[in-house]
């Protein structure tokens, strides 16, 4: 299986609302040939302590990608645990390739900046432009807000 995605935050302009998301893309991988099938999962959510944030979601669409699922979440408290989990240099994810079905969790180590002979080097560098990007997000979108 190959799995990517993405999360962030993202806002509208009218109406003025901001939230979270969460975009996961999965592929199966066959065995013989290496070809990739998009293979959807139909949930997915950050997990936090023993518990997830899933009875948060708003909504969950087909993403623009195959195989993807992008799943929306309220700005609070979604964001917090996103910076959280980024500034600790790890993502958990519980993502659900069935309605009812057992999620899989999903670790993803956002220090490690590359891995050289089996050994991950690892660096703050994408947790500080995940923090400065989103910032900078956030101070454009809260410039429109009324007084």
């Amino acid at each position: 299986m190959h799995v990517g995605g993405g999360f962030g935050v993202k806002g509208s302009r009218k109406p003025l609302k901001i939230g979270t998301y969460l975009k996961v893309v999965f592929h199966d991988i066959d065995p013989k040939t290496l070809e990739r099938k998009p293979n959807a999962p139909v949930e997915a959510s950050f997990v936090v302590g023993n518990s997830t944030n899933q009875s948060s979601s708003l909504g969950a669409f087909k993403s623009d990608v195959p195989g993807g699922l992008f799943v929306t979440y309220p700005f609070d408290p979604t964001y917090r645990i996103m910076i959280d989990q980024v500034s600790k240099g790890v993502v958990t994810l519980a993502v659900a390739r069935k309605q009812g079905g057992v999620a899989l969790p999903i670790t993803i180590e956002t220090d490690v900046e590359e891995v050289v002979d089996g050994k991950r080097k690892r660096s703050p560098k994408t947790a500080l432009e995940f923090l400065d990007c989103t910032r900078g997000y956030l101070q454009d979108y809260l410039k429109d807000l009324p007084n």
